[in-house]
């Protein structure tokens, strides 16, 4: 019911290197990261040393990502307005850099020299100029076409295109959501780690697929961590580094220092890690599948449908619905009021009386966004998958 059908498949992992032949995942349904539905195919394998879960890199999935890019707009629902993070019942919601950048504050300080390596739209740099005005800040994206934006958004030291003409000297690198997109992520990092000064830092933040199933969804990215696999690519890099499943919901960060150049690991040695057992793709595919038919059948006893949220989650679950419901819900002040995919975005306190909203989040964050709904929307029933 998810549209994920068992298959097999021939590739190598991009974390341990190991080559693998054996079971894989298709599917002909999925969501780019700038929410957009894209109904071609792409395959998902685990590799059966380390347990990481990557895309196989076809041809024809390089060609369509390619394509998503070539249009890519993160935010676009808000107008380039970052999305909030809501962790509890009652702490205010925070912009999702505003934690990390914050952390990073506390081990590098004030002044310190960054490189936002996939800035986008200038996002996160924007954050850490609001923190510390001192800060020396560069970018670096692959396509210049955000430059104007990025250098609006903040005092911009410089804006690069070219890895190689980038001077030595940062106290940290930061990747924001931009590891799972690279195809080969231990061969950038390294190259990333020679720009450090000694004791430098990059930091790593990426989408937790134990506590978010519906990155599974996710057309574009390449791999789908777990703290396990981002502990395991950490150590195949520096001996020194910190994996933290605290600081957001959803994802996981990761602290790497760099005291001095490491090579990477021997294939034939494969790092332990501390953080639990290998999630199997199958369980993966199995919670989707239960929330697409507790989704389906919810849908069928309402009159009035609306789905929380706008995200790679919710624009899913419209598609199961094919487009057949009545609006969506958000707590998003910069979304509130907006028409997307062609249907109104709602408060939670604006919910039609005894309308029924589908919330596909995992069990945990459902229920604390259960308890804010109830005393906010009036009459309404949620139906959680």
């Amino acid at each position: 019911m998810s549209n994920f059908v068992e298959s097999r498949g021939d590739w190598y992992c991009i974390v341990c290197n190991y080559q693998t032949n054996g079971r894989a995942w298709s599917h002909g349904l999925g969501i780019s990261s700038d929410q957009r539905v894209v109904k071609s195919q792409r395959t998902v394998g685990q590799c059966s040393r380390c347990g990481h879960i990557q895309v196989l890199l076809t041809a024809a999935w390089r060609r369509e990502t390619a394509s998503l890019y070539d249009s890519y707009k993160a935010y676009a629902l808000s107008e380039g307005k970052e999305q909030k993070v809501f962790s509890s019942d009652t702490t205010p919601p925070t912009l999702r850099s505003e934690k990390l950048v914050l952390r990073l504050l506390q081990e590098v300080g004030r002044g310190a020299r960054w490189l936002d390596f996939g800035a986008g739209d200038g996002t996160l740099l924007s954050t850490i100029a609001h923190h510390d005005a001192s800060a020396h800040l560069e970018a670096f994206d692959v396509s210049d076409h955000n430059k104007d934006e990025v250098e609006a958004r903040c005092d911009l030291k410089k804006f690069h295109s070219n890895l190689a003409e980038i001077e030595t000297g940062f106290d940290v690198i930061v990747l924001s959501h931009v590891l799972e997109h690279l195809q080969d992520p231990i061969e950038e990092a390294l190259q990333l780690s020679h720009l450090l000064k000694t004791q430098g830092l990059i930091a790593i933040q990426v989408p937790n697929l134990e506590k978010n199933p519906f990155d599974m969804l996710v057309f574009d990215h390449v791999s789908h961590f777990t703290p396990r696999t981002l502990e395991i690519f950490a150590s195949r890099l520096t001996s020194s580094f910190e994996i933290n499943v605290d600081l957001y919901p959803k994802e996981i960060v990761a602290l790497l220092t760099f005291a001095e150049q490491k090579l990477r690991a021997p294939h034939d040695v494969l790092p332990t890690s501390n953080h639990g057992r290998v999630l199997p793709v199958h369980e993966v595919v199995l919670r989707l599948d239960a929330a697409a038919a507790s989704a389906l059948t919810a849908k069928q006893s309402a009159s009035t449908l609306g789905v929380f949220g706008t995200s790679t989650a919710a624009v899913w679950c419209a598609e199961l619905f094919d487009g057949s419901f009545d609006f969506w819900v958000d707590e998003d002040e910069s979304r509130i009021g907006k028409a997307f995919m062609g249907l109104p975005v709602v408060a939670p306190d604006s919910i039609p009386a005894r309308s029924l909203v589908v919330v596909p989040f995992v069990e945990t964050l459902a229920s604390r966004l259960a308890n804010r709904l109830i005393s906010e929307s009036s009459g309404s029933l949620l139906a959680i998958v």
